[in-house]
């Protein structure tokens, strides 16, 4: 069992807390948290061979959008990389969480690992300065 903070947008609900940055360029009704949640979490290779069993030579293609926790996810993963052929993280030039790994990190843990960049997608920019904020990546081995 692991802590949620669940926000009062539920967009920004994460394992991580909202940054200050976050609660200036967001606002603070949107990423206060409005209660803590105690919810389970499993690795991806304790279950994901067996909910792709009954597929001949599987290829997943693992999509995370997990407010600042997709390389935890990815670590989870880290026995059945051989079934996932593409990933798309969400990769943050501006970090919104305490504790949030930056896309430099994010990007370079992937590419460890084989996978290669395909495509990057703003996600959301700051509109003062219209500088990226956020932006989905998109990887394969």
């Amino acid at each position: 069992m692991q802590d949620i903070n669940v926000a009062t947008d539920s967009v920004f609900t994460s394992f991580h807390t909202p940054n200050a940055y976050a609660t200036q360029r967001f606002g603070v009704n949107k990423v206060t948290t409005s209660h803590v949640q105690s919810v389970q979490v499993r690795r991806l290779d304790g279950i994901l061979r067996n909910l792709v069993r009954a597929i001949p030579e599987p290829r997943v293609f693992l999509k995370m959008d997990t407010q600042g926790y997709d390389l935890e996810v990815f670590k989870g993963a880290q026995g059945v990389l051989d079934l996932i052929f593409g990933l798309q993280s969400e990769a943050s030039v501006q970090p919104i969480y305490e504790n949030m790994p930056g896309h430099m990190e994010t990007i370079q843990k992937y590419r460890e690992k084989g996978y290669e960049i395909t495509g990057m997608y703003p996600i959301s920019r700051d509109h003062g300065t219209l500088k990226l904020i956020e932006f989905d990546c998109v990887m394969v081995r």
